[in-house]
């Protein structure tokens, strides 16, 4: 029964953690969208990728995105200007003695030139 506990545990970590790094790769593609629109900057950037992780109707709340924190900048990729969102922290384990899982995802996306 113990082991069972257990098992059913370990499964429920991985779930969460995968569930996490799902969210948040969408908040860093959508933050990168946002930030490389015409007229937008890093700053625009790190907001809508917060909102998308945590805001209103966010897809990451509570304690499991406590720790991830969202950012921005921009850079050449190519030889074209791109924003480079990142989203990086801990997730805490489910229960104690499960360690903390680093969680990293990036995106890039082109800056929309000027007509």
């Amino acid at each position: 029964m113990a082991l069972a506990i257990v098992l059913i545990v370990l499964v429920a970590n991985v779930v969460v953690i995968q569930y996490v790094r799902g969210a948040a790769r969408l908040a860093v593609d959508e933050a990168a969208r946002h930030g490389a629109a015409l007229g937008r900057d890093g700053q625009a950037c790190v907001e809508h990728g917060e909102a998308v992780l945590r805001g209103p109707g966010g897809v990451l709340g509570g304690v499991a995105g406590r720790g991830i924190e969202v950012r921005c900048r921009e850079e050449t990729v190519a030889g074209e200007p791109a924003m480079v969102a990142v989203a990086e922290g801990p997730l805490p384990g489910l229960v104690p003695g499960v360690p903390d899982v680093w969680i990293l995802e990036e995106s890039r996306s082109v800056v929309e030139p000027a007509p």
